[in-house]
């Protein structure tokens, strides 16, 4: 009987390929995190109907890494970027406004706090535009009714926030002033009243559709339909999992888990 012995470069051969597995195994559960949310994302799109007011909506939607997790961890994310979409042409008689005073900024500046206390507001009775880079302004697509209540809540309640501002150092006027400005779109409000059915609309679910199918899909799912997948683990000459994952825009852990209100509402565990 003969008992091999390796010898040197044996054995720096075994721990450079032991190493690579490791780093297999790794890229392998990054991509598989990663090709469920690709797979998401496009079934998400393909769930939402073609209609021009949800244009917006659609095209905002992609797919992003989350950034600020321990090394090892890979979060993936379907993000709703509205920057790239700002409504420069607001639509009066069907939008409200809606103020978000920059919390970057301590203390916030009080004329926006008090903006941000009284929203939604209308383009008619908005009094001033916030200075650039104090708050941002939402435009929430509504019904003519919606708006209506809206503007008669804010006449009701005129003296009140007309004296704030006042004491806040701000003369307030009458009219439309929000053609110097433009508004985000409230995407986060168009995916819930979709999703739902709020203001008059018929609800048409996309979300939990596409979460269901990876419930029920599972694992097995994912791997049917990427098949490199296990050529990470088994092919010995597969070298495609050295660029895994693609590179992705990317957003901050606190961003993501602004998520958490709207992923209550559609019952996510």
């Amino acid at each position: 009987m003969f008992v091999a012995t390796p010898n040197k470069d044996t054995k720096a051969f075994l721990r450079v390929r032991e190493r690579e597995w490791r780093q297999r195994a790794e890229k392998f559960r990054q991509q598989l995190c990663y090709a469920v949310a690709e797979s998401s994302l496009r079934d998400l799109i393909q769930r939402i109907p073609q209609r021009d007011d949800l244009n917006t909506y659609r095209s905002s939607l992609e797919l992003v890494r989350v950034t600020g997790l321990p090394p090892k961890v890979a979060m993936f994310s379907i993000y709703a970027r509205t920057k790239a979409h700002k409504v420069r042409q607001v639509d009066a008689p069907r939008s409200v406004l809606y103020i978000h005073a920059r919390r970057r900024l301590l203390p916030p500046a009080p004329e926006v706090v008090i903006l941000e206390r009284y929203s939604p507001w209308t383009v008619d009775t908005l009094p001033f535009v916030p200075k650039r880079g104090t708050a941002i302004t939402i435009s929430r697509k509504v019904s003519r009714n919606s708006v209506q209540k809206v503007a008669k809540r804010r006449e009701d309640d005129r003296t009140k926030w007309t004296r704030e501002l006042r004491e806040a150092g701000v003369k307030v006027k009458r009219g439309k002033v929000m053609a110097r400005q433009a508004a985000l779109p409230d995407v986060t409000f168009d995916a819930t009243r979709l999703e739902f059915g709020l203001d008059r609309q018929r609800p048409h679910p996309h979300w939990r559709p596409t979460i269901a199918r990876w419930k029920r899909a599972g694992i097995q799912g994912i791997l049917r339909e990427q098949s490199d997948l296990i050529s990470a683990l088994v092919g010995v000459g597969f070298q495609g999992w050295k660029s895994w994952p693609p590179p992705l825009p990317e957003i901050g852990i606190r961003t993501a888990q602004g998520f958490e209100s709207f992923q209550g509402k559609l019952g996510i565990r």
